[in-house]
């Protein structure tokens, strides 16, 4: 069975009825901690039936390399290849998002009623854990939701400089595969036992949240 956006074999089509009209929601991403920078978020409206992971399922090669090293083009062909009666519509933020920064992206549907909300995206001084918001209704308004931090299970959280994209570190591409969790968890925080200072890039809480907001 395929891992992550993991779907049943009889789902009901998106297909918008003739006449739908297209509802714009426009997402505001915030990051709350002090020092970790978010990558660009990927966010997807799908099927119920869908999702983007699965805790307690290892990750796909499209989340693994997100959360890994922040990149997205994996994780966008495995939206693409699902279709439209599963993945509804999805975009990409055009930049990483700075601690104590807002990144707004707009997002657009015939099928407001029917789909569910997801997003993730990498926190760069880490190994390999994301901040998520999984399966959420879209709203008839605005909606404002916190987003949990996850662990994809992929790498060895080792902190160490050497194997970690974000800043002070600056190590792209480079895998600690050893000892690894093997499955998606929700993320146990930085604990300070490498070269990533806890005074600065640790977080307690939510490490970031949402707004949802329909828009004319």
């Amino acid at each position: 069975m395929k891992l992550l956006l993991v779907a049943a074999l009889l789902i009901p089509a998106l297909a918008s009825a003739s006449g739908s009209k297209t509802k714009k929601f426009l997402i505001t991403i915030t990051n709350l901690t002090k020092a970790q920078v978010l990558t660009m978020p990927v966010v997807a409206l799908h099927s119920p039936s869908s999702a983007l992971f699965e805790v307690g399922k290892p990750a796909s090669p499209g989340l693994t390399l997100l959360a890994e090293d922040g990149g997205t083009d994996v994780l966008e062909d495995e939206l693409r290849a699902l279709g439209r009666s599963r993945v509804d519509n999805y975009v990409t933020g055009d930049s990483n998002i700075r601690p104590g920064q807002s990144l707004e992206i707009l997002i657009k549907t015939k099928n407001a009623s029917k789909v569910k909300l997801s997003l993730v995206a990498m926190l760069a001084t880490t190994n390999d854990a994301f901040v998520a918001a999984m399966n959420v209704r879209l709203p008839s308004r605005v909606k404002v939701l916190d987003l949990k931090a996850y662990d994809a299970g992929t790498e060895f959280n080792s902190e160490s400089c050497e194997k970690v994209p974000g800043p002070p570190c600056g190590s792209h591409g480079a895998r600690d595969t050893a000892n690894a969790e093997g499955v998606v968890s929700e993320f146990k925080g930085l604990t300070g036992s490498g070269d990533i200072d806890l005074e600065t890039y640790g977080f307690e809480g939510a490490p970031a949240k949402i707004k949802i907001e329909l828009v004319k």
